[in-house]
């Protein structure tokens, strides 16, 4: 067992990166801080497998479900939750703890300026994005050797129509591996949309569901054919990952392999 360091409040709000979806990606820093906290106000896209793990070493009166799961119906009209400013300032130490990156699509910047416009000190905490957490636990690289020399990470999520059309066609030009976030429900036409501006249909494509936790699951294909692969659970409210480029192919060898 390790021996954690006591902190000393000196900061009103944490924000902290839980990973992807298994409790053991969690960095020691991390689990360090919420075993100091007074509240752990956790997303909604928490993984199960992490919500457990958080009542079973944290304590459920510790525990605080906010934030949104993909937005749904809903409109954020806030930065940081307001439950977690109004628990600052009353002098409790909070966790804001965050699926994946709290920098990478996780609103972090606008929580961070809230709490600024609130006077409330702050720390961020990174954790591993679902990107990572796909490659490492599907047993394939982002970048590789005669295969890609770089990573773009783009969101498919918040893209109006009006713009679509010129957004994918500068991704479309993109070397490399592409990874999109939140492009799961898009998946058929933004394909349609990367083949009309000129991508290869053959170009290798997969989607990455709810990696890293018991539910994950990774389908590979092509742009061409990688649609008609996905049945109605891979574009659910879990979080799902679309990775674009010649790193795909890697995995039929190196996961058969290591299987």
């Amino acid at each position: 067992m390790v021996s954690l360091t006591k902190i000393k409040k000196k900061t009103d709000v944490y924000l902290v990166g839980a990973g992807p979806g298994d409790p053991k990606l969690l960095t020691l820093k991390a689990y360090e801080l919420m075993q100091a906290a007074d509240m752990i106000a956790y997303d909604a896209l928490i993984a199960e497998e992490m919500l457990t793990f958080l009542s079973e070493h944290f304590g459920k009166e510790k525990l605080i479900p906010i934030g949104y799961r993909g937005y749904q119906e809903h409109k954020i009209e806030h930065g940081m939750h307001p439950q977690v400013i109004a628990l600052a300032k009353s002098g409790k130490m909070v966790v804001r703890l965050k699926s994946g990156d709290p920098f990478i699509f996780g609103r972090g910047l606008q929580e961070c300026m809230d709490l600024l416009q609130h006077e409330l000190t702050f720390e961020i905490v990174p954790g591993i994005t679902a990107a990572l957490g796909a490659a490492a636990y599907g047993k394939f690289p982002l970048t590789a050797i005669h295969a890609a020399s770089s990573i773009t990470i783009a969101s498919a999520h918040k893209v109006n129509l009006d713009d679509f059309d010129t957004y994918v066609e500068e991704l479309s030009q993109i070397k490399g591996t592409l990874v999109l976030y939140m492009g799961a429900k898009k998946l058929s036409l933004l394909f349609q949309k990367l083949i009309a501006c000129g991508k290869s249909s053959e170009t290798p494509a997969m989607l990455a569901h709810s990696v890293t936790t018991q539910e994950e699951h990774y389908v590979s294909g092509t742009l061409a054919d990688l649609p008609s692969k996905l049945c109605a659970c891979f574009v659910s409210d879990r979080p799902s990952l679309i990775i674009i480029g010649e790193v795909v192919k890697i995995r039929e060898h190196f996961y058969e392999a290591n299987s």
